[in-house]
């Protein structure tokens, strides 16, 4: 795991529509990023993915050095089934951990943290 500069030549960063949108597409098809959050005030957050097709997630956290035990969760509820994802025994610093997913359209992601700030990310293609 490591910080990648945003949109390093990757496939899952590139702009491209791996599904098909509905066209026309008035007046443009547009990306937008989206995330959610957490900290030591507000350790739970939710967020619905949407957009026309499926996303990749992006996992951003930072252990501070003395953190007791840190921990970061993401589930993702998508069709009645839930994906859980843990990591534990964390070290102090910053990580991102990318790609997660791919995540359909209209799930449901949910990001906790435990002696952690954490930040789950994601683009969605829309029409605008």
């Amino acid at each position: 795991m490591g910080h990648h500069a945003c949109c390093a030549p990757q496939p899952w960063c590139m702009p491209m529509f791996l599904v098909p949108l509905p066209w026309p597409c008035t007046p443009w098809p547009q990306t937008l990023v989206r995330n959610i959050a957490v900290d030591a005030a507000s350790p739970s957050a939710e967020g619905l993915v949407g957009g026309a097709g499926p996303v990749r997630l992006t996992l951003e956290y930072l252990v501070e050095p003395g953190a007791a035990a840190p921990e970061v969760r993401i589930g993702v509820v998508s069709g009645g089934a839930t994906t859980d994802w843990q990591a534990t025994a964390l070290t102090p610093g910053y990580r991102t951990l990318e790609p997660l997913g791919p995540v359909a359209a209209g799930s449901k992601v949910i990001l906790k943290a435990t002696d952690a700030l954490a930040r789950l990310r994601w683009c969605e293609t829309v029409c605008c």
